[in-house]
């Protein structure tokens, strides 16, 4: 049973029964509603143009990660490319120079790379600036890295030529100090023991016992060993390598064979008094690009043997 509807007389200051027709109950329905669907219309409206809807909050919250991160990466671009100044100074002014190896120029370091072409392709991207802005970025430190990974390459070569070079040079006697009874003659002009006239002596003269035993002063290869009708007797050549030879004279015995590798230290012959000779002794040159040198200048006699065969030992 429906229910009854009353109307308030103003008039007659009474209620009044009121049975509005269907047509004027449905009218005001969709009055009220209206009203409703304005109201919260408005508010979903204020709501969304303070908040945000929550794909739109979310997309924000992800835009907000994403520009956190490339500044959290740009950050480790800048340590990383301090990192590698610092390396690049040290290469410069430290591995290089004690090498002797010319500095890298700074046009070569910092020149350039790439073109605006190679980033076209991100224009189109979200945060477009940050991504092209990190991949400039991450280009200059390849290329910087590779610079100095080839930089260092070269360091390493040049180091391992000049240890090779360090260990060929003939830098010490062939004879310790306490095997030495004296030098009987140097590098120069001297009256001959034998001819009797005054000729050019390419080397020194070590006097020493027979059968005392002759060290390698630096590394190399057994390049000849004979009977030299020249005055050395039996003689040996090894070849040092850089341009370096050392010739050894008036031997007893050989302790290598021709091409033999040696090291510094090795026993690489014996003193004796064979060819031109007046008595047991070793004749001694240095040779250098086909020029005889003084070894008086390549080594020294005053160190004591413990010295001398910690060096040879090595």
């Amino acid at each position: 049973m429906p229910g009854k509807y009353y109307k308030f007389d103003v008039k007659t200051l009474k209620y009044k029964s009121d049975n509005p027709s269907l047509k004027k109950r449905l009218h005001s329905f969709l009055k009220f509603f209206s009203i409703i669907l304005a109201i919260s219309t408005l508010f979903v409206t204020v709501f969304i143009y303070f908040y945000g809807s929550p794909g739109l909050k979310h997309l924000q919250n992800k835009n907000a990660e994403l520009i956190s991160k490339y500044e959290a990466l740009e950050e480790t671009f800048s340590r990383i490319d301090s990192s590698l100044k610092e390396i690049s100074i040290k290469d410069d002014n430290l591995y290089r120079i004690i090498l002797d190896v010319q500095a890298i120029s700074p046009s070569v370091r910092e020149g350039g790379f790439g073109g605006s072409d190679k980033y076209r392709q991100l224009e189109n991207m979200e945060n477009s600036e940050l991504v092209i802005s990190a991949a400039k970025e991450l280009d200059i430190l390849l290329k910087k890295s590779s610079i100095q990974l080839n930089s260092y390459n070269e360091v390493l070569l040049e180091a391992q030529v000049k240890e090779k070079m360090h260990n060929a040079l003939p830098a010490i006697s062939p004879l310790p100090e306490n095997k030495i009874g004296y030098i009987s003659d140097y590098f120069g002009y001297r009256m001959h023991p034998i001819h009797k006239k005054r000729l050019y002596h390419w080397g020194v003269d070590l006097t020493a016992d027979i059968g005392t035993k002759i060290y390698a002063p630096g590394d190399g290869i057994v390049e000849q060993l004979n009977y030299a009708s020249s005055g050395y007797g039996k003689m040996l050549l090894i070849d040092h390598g850089f341009g370096f030879k050392t010739l050894y004279g008036h031997l007893s015995k050989y302790n290598v064979k021709k091409e033999d590798s040696i090291k510094r230290g090795d026993v690489i012959a014996f003193v004796g008094n064979a060819g031109t000779s007046s008595g047991s002794h070793l004749h001694y040159e240095i040779i250098k690009d086909g020029k005889k040198l003084n070894p008086l200048n390549y080594f020294t006699t005053e160190m004591n043997p413990e010295e001398y065969f910690s060096i040879i030992s090595k």
